[in-house]
């Protein structure tokens, strides 16, 4: 089975999320932790991040992710 990541539509989904009328410019140089990044739900916000870097914001945000060690 392939990982969630690699279908379709989930970046149709991120795409959509991304095009609703919020704030994202206030994402804009800022540092972001998430936790559980390898996670279902973390790898989908670290995935949204890197869209909106690429997609929405003048100067990218800095994500980083905190996983397990086991």
């Amino acid at each position: 089975m392939s990982h969630p990541l690699a279908s379709p539509i989930f970046h149709e989904d991120i795409d959509r999320v991304l095009q609703s009328p919020l704030p994202w410019h206030e994402f804009s140089g800022k540092k972001i932790l998430v936790t559980g990044a390898a996670g279902f739900l973390g790898s989908y916000f670290v995935e949204a991040i890197l869209r909106m870097n690429e997609k929405l914001l003048e100067r990218p945000a800095q994500v980083t992710g905190l996983v397990r060690s086991e």
